[in-house]
């Protein structure tokens, strides 16, 4: 009954984050030309590359390492010593993005028009790192209700923020993702003010913080390759029609994209953050019958979910896009919508498997596994693209998915296989 109960209540969040966002990707594709969209999307591209590499490897070894902080008292002193770190990745990060959008437009690579949107970047991911840590906590304590306000009004105060500044102010990328993360901010300060949604203040008191930095870095350090090997899977399509087609397309590309990915995402994200901790903590225990339990009700619901989710995507989706896109952008994207639905049919299913290999730690055999998903979608897009354009793109993305998922599936399989259970 908890577990209905939780997803449930992950069932709420991740709807209004779906919904929230499809609005703002309706919106500002009225208000902004596909050149303005493809400067946006690029940066919010960068900017989930940043999150990736230095946000999301960290917050992955934060959860394998909470079932044993809880174990031993030490949650505070761990929650305190992964905040520290992504203050200092956020700096770092921060730094590289600024430097190198002045150093690219000093050489003539970056134009004058792209400048702005950038140096806005660091402000939104400042926002990413603040929201993934407080959902990444609320989820691995199960509390899924106030991870659903969380995230209803982190998405409710991006669509504000952005709307607000590109529709009041100027219609261009840089006002659009300066409101998104401002929104965000704001939602993110008010968390701090009332604990209801989202964790209280965490002082370090006297726990030894430091600790658990080392443990942290050899959990979290082969997962940095694997967070740029699934943004070149996912995203570098994008970039690969900026460079050769131009930033129009690759506006059109990204929305079409974002509106047939978000719903797996979303749905996605629902049976991660109801099933996730139960398996982790399996996996901890050395428990193989809980362990296999949880894996394949997961798997068969992932299966479920996206094998429907392809089928409406493919019967629907030009009502899809009357409904979700500006006039601009429907024609192009209908032929695309399909295709991308049932490349995250297949994410969906292999992030299982991927979370199976996390659960025991092997995030070196992801991240090889992940080199190898890179590389075949690195290989795709240069070979379809510049002879197919937005279709090219949408095909070689299926492609480098199934292949991906067929790689991952093989290599996570035989973990459920090994040993008995240990209490």
């Amino acid at each position: 009954m908890r577990i209905l109960r939780e997803g449930g209540w992950a069932g709420i969040g991740q709807a209004g984050l779906a919904l929230f966002g499809l609005a703002t990707t309706r919106v500002l594709t009225e208000l902004m030309p596909a050149e303005a969209f493809g400067h946006y999307a690029l940066t919010l591209g960068l900017v989930a590359l940043a999150a990736g590499l230095f946000g999301t490897p960290l917050l992955q070894a934060m959860l394998r390492a909470i079932p044993d902080a809880r174990l031993n008292g030490a949650i505070p002193a761990l929650r305190a010593e992964v905040a520290r770190m992504l203050a200092r990745r956020w700096a770092a990060a921060a730094v590289l993005i600024l430097c190198g959008a002045a150093s690219a437009w000093l050489a003539g690579v970056l134009p004058s028009s792209a400048l702005p949107v950038l140096c806005a970047a660091p402000l939104l991911l400042m926002a990413e790192l603040i929201r993934s840590y407080d959902t990444n906590l609320l989820n691995a304590d199960r509390a899924q209700a106030r991870a659903a306000l969380r995230l209803v009004l982190d998405a409710l105060g991006r669509f504000t923020g952005a709307v607000a500044a590109a529709g009041a102010l100027v219609p261009h990328a840089a006002a659009a993702v300066s409101g998104l993360a401002a929104g965000s901010l704001a939602v993110s300060a008010g968390s701090r003010r009332f604990p209801a949604i989202g964790p209280a203040r965490v002082h370090g008191g006297p726990f030894d913080t430091a600790r658990f930095r080392p443990g942290l870095l050899d959990y979290a350090r082969p997962l940095v390759p694997v967070a740029l090997f699934a943004w070149l899977t996912a995203l570098g399509d994008r970039y690969v029609l900026g460079l050769t087609v131009g930033a129009g397309a690759a506006g059109l590309y990204a929305a079409a994209y974002g509106i047939a990915s978000q719903p797996f995402s979303a749905a996605n994200l629902v049976i991660v953050s109801t099933l996730r901790p139960l398996l982790f903590d399996a996996a901890a225990a050395g428990n193989r019958t809980r362990e296999r339990f949880v894996f394949l009700r997961w798997l068969a619901l992932a299966a479920g979910v996206s094998a429907a989710g392809a089928l409406i995507a493919r019967l629907c989706a030009g009502p899809i896009a009357r409904l979700a896109l500006g006039e601009d952008y429907r024609g192009g994207a209908v032929p695309l919508i399909p295709v991308i639905a049932s490349a995250y049919a297949v994410q969906n299913v292999q992030q299982a498997f991927e979370t199976l290999l996390l659960a025991h730690a092997k995030t070196g055999r992801l991240a090889m596994l992940q080199g190898v998903g890179a590389a075949l979608s690195v290989a795709l897009y240069a070979a379809l693209i510049p002879w197919w354009g937005l279709a090219g793109a949408a095909y070689a993305t299926l492609a480098s998915f199934v292949l991906s998922g067929l790689l991952t599936a093989g290599a996570s399989l035989p973990l459920l296989a090994g040993g008995g259970d240990h209490q």
